[in-house]
């Protein structure tokens, strides 16, 4: 399968494809497996002859269920290729090809290291390299928001409330108090609009490279064109923290890293909400709601309501709780 990928990629280039690009995928090519089939596909990287870094990234489902998330992802690429912004920022899309009663996406590879590759591979330095990766996420976001419309959601105070009541135990540690402090905080701040953005859908450090030029992100198969950004800037965060290691652990338990990244008095909780804060007034919210929208985007992500591509499964939504919990007790 891998040799009529190769060679449909190679014969049946489209006209867009730039001409450095197209000139590498010359034979002879190497090509390596990534990741795992179990989702429903296989991907592979592709080199040119004597290069380290991949030119190309194939993807190819093994159940016919996974092609319309190539399809979407394929579109995708095609609308970042409209932001000018965005240029190198994200994969380039070089075509969707059918292989027998199978579909292949191909396009261009991002130069760099998975930031969650460089994160476990830090001890000292970490809090200088961590305000750089905040800072380049920051610029990313920023370029991915390029030319956007003026449209909002509004904060529904009652709905934050219906979803506490339904992800925390009330007779919890901390839950009755959270909530009656989440239901003062909604009669100050539930008059907020966030505005919508687009959205990458699962801004995981695993999907983040970073190199000379700074921040990219691959696998757009959540993208939305408009959305409210706080759960994807919220599971950045979250995400991140728990991939910093720790005197105790190179991969922290995920309640570990949570509390060092949000509720420890430290300095990765002080860069966290540096940056949680700095979002919302990019955004144009109030710095001083920050605890407030924060609560409500966990109580988004354990209720199933997030904007983010994995926010319906089970799973998911219990390991939110489990963090809304601990913010509960501990907060």
């Amino acid at each position: 399968m891998l040799n009529a990928a190769l060679s449909a990629l190679h014969s049946d280039l489209p006209d867009t494809v730039p001409e450095h690009v197209a000139a590498t995928l010359q034979r002879p090519l190497t090509a390596i497996t990534l990741g795992s089939r179990w989702e429903g596909r296989i991907v592979w990287a592709v080199f040119a002859e004597r290069s380290r870094t991949p030119t190309a990234v194939l993807k190819l489902d093994t159940r016919p269920k996974y092609q319309p998330r190539l399809r979407k992802e394929h579109e995708a690429l095609h609308q970042l290729a409209q932001i000018p912004d965005m240029a190198d920022l994200a994969p380039a899309p070089l075509g969707l090809y059918s292989l027998g009663s199978a579909l292949m996406l191909a396009q261009t590879a991002q130069a760099g290291v998975p930031l969650h590759v460089q994160l476990s591979r830090r001890y000292w330095r970490r809090r200088q390299s961590a305000t750089r990766d905040h800072a380049r996420l920051r610029s990313w976001l920023a370029a991915l928001r390029t030319g956007t419309t003026g449209a909002t959601t509004p904060v529904d105070p009652e709905a934050v409330q219906q979803r506490l009541a339904i992800a925390l135990d009330r007779d919890s540690p901390g839950a009755a108090a959270l909530q009656d402090r989440m239901a003062e905080l909604g009669d100050e701040f539930g008059h907020l609009h966030v505005p919508t953005q687009p959205l990458h859908g699962d801004l995981d450090p695993s999907n983040c490279f970073t190199g000379r030029r700074g921040l990219s992100v691959v696998d757009w198969e959540g993208f939305t064109l408009q959305g409210p950004p706080l759960a994807e800037v919220l599971l950045f965060l979250n995400h991140y923290a728990r991939a910093v290691p720790t005197r105790d652990a190179w991969v922290p338990d995920p309640l570990v890293g949570f509390r060092n990244g949000f509720l420890a008095d430290g300095w990765l909780a002080r860069l966290t909400w540096g940056t949680w804060r700095a979002e919302l007034e990019q955004l144009g919210l109030p710095a001083e709601a920050a605890e407030y929208l924060l609560v409500a985007t966990l109580a988004d992500f354990a209720t199933g309501h997030a904007s983010t591509a994995h926010a319906h499964r089970k799973g998911s939504q219990r390991n939110w709780t489990e963090l809304l919990t601990l913010y509960a007790a501990e907060r």
